[in-house]
Parts: structure tokens; C-alpha cells; sequence
């Protein structure tokens, strides 16, 4: 038991513990107010107890789990120590025995970390002076734990009620004069351990056990994917190259960050040799933030994070998604990415051509507006303007650039158009009014430019007073379904996986022709992670009748193919993200049984068939559209 002078002791140590979290706490006011931020309590609490990010990476997050909950019990069980209740044998029993092996385990826990600190060579992993020391001070709190157990073990004798106390008790000399002495050292040394632990909690890796919970509780109610809208009449400054340009919510990340490298690992360009991490980047700016009273307007943009850092990203979101501790890393690249292309002109060539293509004629290839509906003629689809009551149809079908302009996913539309009429649905297309969605140039920083293209689809689709729309493209189905709601743009919006699906199962179009062969699914960026339709295109392509084989990297853990965040129109630098990806695919136990990679977006389209042909594959592994599967299969009479 502690005594009144311990009790003091543990309450200065805990009162600078507070104190650290307090100046932790007043950093972000540097930032700006989000209003988009909810705080959600339960929604917290049930992240923390069921681990839920955490347990995405399941070995280490079950070792995470396992470790907290012993913590919590033994911390529990000490705190019952501290009191003069005497317990009847059989629970005194349970409890010194259940504190004895919870401790080795913690004990083992700490071993484990140091020794993956000190030996392991992780790419994502890195080592500071705080890491240690943390450890040091839990390893000296348990050790010193059990040679106190190990003196009680000496001295009653009774060796059942602490197997791990009497283990160490060997070490223990037999020399009773020595044991009272003993005894306090070992106390004063486990005590004071514990007041530098507390103390030392908010400037250590473990600051995590506050900030992590307080980051979950503070999330953005804006969609995935959707960003803040600018004043584009009204404001002198865009996006951001100092940290009050930033939301508090954005500092937060960064003292939040616990460098565990899941986003590092998960990140496409970063397993490319691209110069992009998004750790580093996190950390550089939290760097910028712990020199903030050195230098308040220091630049975010400098010689850690360059242009060709922040123009790396393919705004895949592998590495929100993988990130245990609730950090939104793409809301500061986006930031990066206005400040750069709105505030100092910097982008590159193919950038540059790519704006002016959208400027001028509203698709990425510069091809002529007036041709965007060519080729649908064939196919007697009604355009929008052509209707007395355009109102009165089911759905607007809508392309996008590549489904009007690009010859291969050309074909994947009119199949798409050859399912909608064999299921008797009603749709028309915009033809010549519709424009690009704008997300190429919002993901690359254009704001003026996505705003402009924006606002032209919206007034449209408006004016037609449209309120279904189907796309193919996973692109512009996140932009249509999110972004324009910004901009009064509010429609319901399918991916043509979720509406085929639809028509399968209500019985609309019959797959009577059962396909054969051996199939991967890529998954699109822009479905899984950003919308979560993972099932739709794996339920589609098993109702075709070919075998649907996975692999390692799918789902939330899926390979960016590189056409992301407009880079699809953008040069790469060997190695590419597609061959990456490809090399995958081949490497994986199904790898040579494949006939085919379905895929369900036009980027992954062209990527994946630019992999094969990197591989010499093409004429064996047949890239195609889940609509292409459905065709094949559908029945034609």
C-alpha cells in the first residue's frame, strides 16, 4: 500500500502528465475550425474496445487486443491491492495467480516489442528515443513487479500462488537480513518507474492511448472522398503552405500518428519507388508543427515534401483506410495539391495539356465536344434533348470521357446499353451536354477548373430535372453521388455494378450462356475504398459461371492500378503501378490458371490491359468489363 507522501508524489506526477496533454491539446488551435467534425463518443468507445481499425492487420492487431485487455484487468487487480480488504483463499488465490501470469505475459509483450525495435528491419517501421524509453520504464515496472513477488515467495514460502514470482525468486540470494532491504529498493525503484511512466506518457509514443480515442471521437461527417468547397470569388489564398491553412482536425492527425507504417506499406506509390510515404509526409509536417514557435509561417511545401511528393498520390486511399489511428492523410495531399497547381502554377506538362483539354472541350484527350454521343447513334439510344418528357424515363446513362472518347471501354458502354434494352429499362444519355464530371482536375488540384465543369453538368442534369443516373465509371460515380451535392447537384446514383446486379437478381436479364475460364477481380480505388462495394462485381461475375479466384491484395488491402487522382493522364516513372500490380496477380498461387481480370472501371481497364501486354500476356489473360462478362452470358433472344 502507498503511503500519503507516495500518494502526493502520484499526483504531481499525474497533474505534468495532464499538463503535457494540455500543450498538446493547444497546438491545434493553430488550425482552422472544420465544421464538418462530429464528436461521437459511443462511436469512440466501441473503436477502442473491439480494436476495430486496429484488427485490420490481424496479427498484430490481435497481439494489440490481447495486450490492452491484460493491462486494463491488471491495473484493475493492482488497484484492489491497494486496499486493506482481506479475501477469503480461493480468490485470493485466483487474483495472485491470474496478476502473476497476466504480468509475464505484459512482461513478454514488452521483450517482443523491444526486440521487433531493435532486430526487425521493417520498411514501415522507425525508431525514436521515446520508444525506448517507454519500454525501458515498463520493462523496469514489470521486472521489479515480479522480484517483490519474488521476496514474498522467500519469505511465506507458498510458491502456487506466484509460478513467475518464483521463478524469479532464484535470482533472490538466500540471505533474510537482506530481504527487508531488498524489499524497499525494489519497491521505490517499481513506484518511482511508475511516476516517470505517467509523467512521461503525453511525450511519448504512448500519448496514443489519448489521442487515439480523441481522434476517433472527432470525425468528419463529410462523405469519403469529398473535400471542402473553396470561395473561389471571394478568397486571396487556396489549399496550403502553412499550418493555420490547415483544421485543427488536420493537427490533430499529426500528433496522433503513431509511425506504425500501415499506411507506408499499404501505399501504391510508395511500393513503386515513388518518392511518396504517406508516414513521412505526416511526419514532416509534424514536424513543421513542432517548430511552430520557431517559425510560424514556415512553408509545408520545402525540401521533405516536394512537388513531386504530393503529385505522386493517386488518391487511392490505401492509406486512410489501413490507418489504426483514425488519420485522414489524403485531406492535407489534396490541400498540397490546390496550394501547388492554384497558388504557384506548379504542374507539370501533361498536367498542363490535360487542364486545357477540359477547358476547351470538356473531355481529357481534347477530342471535339460535339462528338461525345457518336457512339450511341448506332445504337438507338435516345439523347435527353430529344424526349417531349425527359423526366419520364428511369434512369440517365452517363459514360463519361472514356465510355465517349476511348475505343476500348466504347465497346464496355454498348454493352452496358445492350443489357439496359434487353432488361426493357428506360434511359437516355446527355450526349453533347454532358461534360467531364471534373474529378481529374479536382484530385489534381484544380478547383477552378472542377467547379467550372461541375456546375455546367448540375445546371444540365438540372434543368432535365434528373433524378437517376447509372455510370460505369467508378470516377465519376463518387463524384456525381458526393461532390455535386456540394453544388445543389442531388441525384441518385448507381454504379452499372450495382444496377446489373439488380437486373440479375430481379430477373430482368437471364445468364443462360454459363462462361468458362479461371478469373481474378482487380478492385476499382473508387468502389471499394471509397464507397465500400466490394460483393456487387464478385456476385456478377460467379453468376457468369466462371471460376472467381482471389488474391492477397484485394478489398481494403487492393493495389491502386496508378490511373487514380488524375494520373491516369499523367507520365509514371518505371516501375509502374500496373505492371506492379499485373506481377501480382501472376506471382499469386492462381497466377497460372488465369484466362481473365475483370474489372469494373476504365482506368483499371487500360491499365491492367497495358500490364499484360508489360508481360506478354495479352493473347492468355482477356481484361474485361464485369458488364462484358454479362453480356457474354446473357441470354440474346
Amino acid at each position: 500500500m502507498i503511503n500519503s507522501i507516495d500518494l502526493l508524489l502520484l499526483l504531481v506526477s499525474i497533474a505534468i502528465s495532464i499538463y503535457g496533454f494540455i500543450k498538446i491539446f493547444q497546438r491545434w488551435k493553430i488550425g482552422q475550425n472544420d465544421p464538418n467534425i462530429k464528436r461521437d463518443f459511443k462511436k469512440s468507445l466501441a473503436k477502442v474496445l473491439k480494436h476495430t481499425d486496429i484488427l485490420r492487420e490481424k496479427e498484430m492487431g490481435f497481439f494489440h487486443l490481447f495486450l490492452f485487455y491484460l493491462f486494463i484487468i491488471a491495473i484493475l487487480l493492482v488497484v484492489i491491492f491497494q486496499f486493506p480488504i482481506k479475501f477469503i483463499q480461493p480468490i485470493a488465490f485466483v487474483q495472485s495467480i491470474a496478476l502473476d501470469i497476466i504480468g509475464f505475459i505484459a512482461l513478454s509483450g514488452v521483450i517482443f516489442f523491444l526486440y521487433r525495435r531493435i532486430k526487425v528491419k521493417d520498411k514501415g517501421f522507425d525508431n525514436k528515443k521515446e520508444d525506448f524509453i517507454i519500454l525501458y520504464l515498463l520493462l523496469v515496472i514489470l521486472a521489479t513487479g515480479f522480484l517483490m513477488e519474488a521476496l514474498r515467495v522467500k519469505v511465506d514460502g507458498r510458491f502456487y500462488f506466484s509460478p513467475i514470482g518464483t521463478v524469479f525468486s532464484i535470482v533472490i540470494p538466500n540471505v533474510k537480513e537482506l530481504y527487508p532491504t531488498l524489499s524497499i529498493v525494489f519497491w521505490r525503484i517499481h513506484f518511482f518507474s511508475i511516476l516517470l511512466f505517467i509523467a512521461y506518457l503525453p511525450y511519448s509514443k504512448l500519448a496514443h492511448l489519448v489521442l487515439i480515442p480523441y481522434n476517433y471521437m472527432n470525425q468528419s461527417t463529410t462523405p469519403k472522398g469529398v473535400y471542402k468547397l473553396l470561395d473561389l470569388d471571394n478568397a486571396e489564398e487556396f489549399g496550403a503552405n502553412k499550418l493555420s491553412d490547415l483544421t485543427w482536425k488536420d493537427l490533430l492527425d499529426l500528433d496522433t500518428c503513431v509511425r506504425c507504417g500501415r499506411c507506408h506499406e499499404n501505399c501504391p506509390a510508395n511500393l513503386t519507388k515513388k518518392p511518396l510515404s504517406p508516414k513521412k509526409v505526416i511526419q514532416d509536417l509534424k514536424k513543421v508543427l513542432d517548430n511552430y514557435k520557431n517559425n510560424p509561417t514556415a512553408p509545408l511545401i520545402n525540401e521533405d515534401i516536394t512537388d513531386e511528393v504530393v503529385f505522386a498520390c493517386t488518391t487511392c486511399r490505401a492509406c486512410v483506410e489501413n490507418c489504426p489511428a483514425g488519420i485522414d492523410h489524403l485531406n492535407k495531399m489534396i490541400e498540397l495539391k490546390r496550394y501547388l497547381v492554384l497558388m504557384e502554377g506548379s504542374i507539370s506538362p501533361e498536367a498542363q495539356l490535360l487542364f486545357k483539354n477540359l477547358e476547351r472541350n470538356g473531355n481529357p484527350w481534347g477530342m471535339p465536344a460535339s462528338t461525345r454521343g457518336d457512339w450511341a447513334k448506332e445504337l438507338e439510344v435516345p439523347f435527353l434533348a430529344e424526349l417531349e418528357n425527359p423526366e419520364e424515363i428511369d434512369f440517365l446513362f452517363w459514360p463519361g470521357c472514356a465510355g465517349a472518347f476511348d475505343d476500348r471501354y466504347m465497346k464496355v458502354v454498348k454493352r452496358c446499353v445492350e443489357i439496359f434494352k434487353r432488361a426493357g429499362v428506360k434511359f437516355a444519355l446527355l450526349g453533347e451536354e454532358e461534360t467531364c464530371c471534373g474529378d481529374p482536375a479536382r484530385k489534381l488540384g484544380n478547383e477552378y477548373l472542377y467547379d467550372m465543369l461541375a456546375r455546367q453538368n448540375v445546371e444540365t442534369m438540372n434543368n432535365y430535372k434528373v433524378k437517376k443516373i447509372v455510370t460505369s465509371c467508378p470516377h465519376c460515380f463518387n463524384t456525381l453521388a458526393k461532390d455535386y451535392k456540394q453544388i445543389d447537384g442531388n441525384y441518385e446514383v448507381m454504379t452499372h455494378s450495382q444496377f446489373i446486379l439488380s437486373l440479375i437478381k430481379e430477373g430482368r436479364i437471364k445468364l443462360t450462356n454459363k462462361l468458362d475460364g479461371t478469373v481474378v477481380y482487380h478492385d476499382s480505388c473508387y468502389l471499394a475504398r471509397y464507397n465500400g462495394i466490394y460483393d456487387e462485381p464478385r456476385e456478377i461475375i460467379k453468376s457468369t459461371g466462371v471460376k472467381l479466384v482471389e488474391f492477397e491484395r484485394r478489398g481494403i488491402k487492393g493495389f491502386c492500378c496508378g490511373g487514380g487522382g488524375g494520373n491516369m493522364f499523367l507520365e509514371e516513372h518505371a516501375p509502374r503501378m500496373n505492371d506492379t500490380r499485373l506481377s501480382q496477380i501472376l506471382e499469386s498461387p492462381h497466377g497460372k490458371d488465369l484466362t481473365g481480370v475483370a474489372v469494373a472501371c476504365p482506368f483499371c481497364l487500360t491499365m491492367m490491359i497495358d500490364g499484360t501486354k508489360t508481360y506478354n500476356k495479352e493473347e492468355e489473360i482477356a481484361v474485361k468489363d464485369i458488364s462484358e462478362f454479362v453480356y457474354d452470358a446473357m441470354e440474346k433472344n
